[in-house]
């Protein structure tokens, strides 16, 4: 799956069975695109074989608003409720200092180093 609004492209990259699903997100994740991120999740957690871990990698972003990283904090709370980790990695110095600036880096379940793809 390969979505791409107007200044997000979000990308799955496919796993094998049983491994984790992982999604690449790059651009502007705000308001507008955080839209097609939700989408993109969702559709995910509806399928029959749905992965356990969900990795964003966030590497890509170029720009991150307040309410797109609360955007995060509710996809992690919804997937978690149907069995679903999320796991956010690759932050982008913009997305650093959003999480920082809005005291939410202690509340989203962060990775450091990058998942091995």
């Amino acid at each position: 799956m390969s979505v791409s609004g107007s200044r997000l492209l979000i990308t799955e990259l496919q796993p094998a069975a049983g491994a984790d699903a992982v999604v690449l997100l790059a651009g502007e994740l705000d308001t507008v695109t955080s839209a097609d991120l939700r989408e993109a999740v969702t559709g995910l957690a509806a399928r029959r074989t749905r992965p356990a871990r969900l990795v964003l990698d966030l590497s890509g972003v170029t720009y991150c608003d307040n309410a797109s990283l609360y955007t995060l904090l509710g996809i992690c709370h919804a997937l978690g409720m149907v069995g679903i980790t999320v796991v956010i990695t690759g932050t982008a110095a913009v997305v650093r200092e959003a999480l920082h600036r809005n005291r939410l880096a202690e509340r989203l379940p962060m990775q450091v180093k990058p998942t091995a793809l």
